[in-house]
């Protein structure tokens, strides 16, 4: 019995794997890519706190991707006003795509992180909440 346990939890696992790889394809980028950041799978405090997160836009970007660590996280050329770590996931990474020469230039929105408030600022807003 516990050899056709064994068994049954092989062949249910194979049919989960091939499943799920038949939606997913791999994904990498090289140094000098544009990506995009992920906000609201980061968790980002003063994006994703308030009300309306739904609508919130979810990604914000383009950043140039500098270094690749591994199969899945890089270095981005982040701002140090971001006041996030510049390695991150793949999970958090979209690629950048420019619009269509048709379409024109494109308008950029401004940044969902506030420049201008430093670590400490975040922190005595954040203690000023509770």
């Amino acid at each position: 019995m516990r050899i056709a346990a064994k068994d049954a939890l092989r062949r249910v696992q194979a049919v989960f794997e091939n499943t799920y790889n038949k939606s997913h394809y791999p994904i990498s980028f090289e140094i000098g890519d544009q990506v995009m950041i992920n906000v609201h799978s980061l968790k980002l405090p003063d994006v994703t706190q308030d009300k309306g997160v739904k609508v919130t836009r979810r990604f914000e970007g383009p950043f140039e991707v500098i270094d690749k660590l591994s199969d899945i996280t890089y270095r981005l050329r982040i701002p140090h006003e971001y006041d996030i770590h510049p390695v991150l996931s793949i999970a958090h990474l979209e690629k950048y795509l420019p619009s269509p020469e048709e379409f024109g230039e494109r308008n950029y929105l401004e940044p969902l992180r506030e420049k201008q408030k430093t670590t400490e600022d975040r922190k005595l807003n954040l203690e000023n909440r509770s």
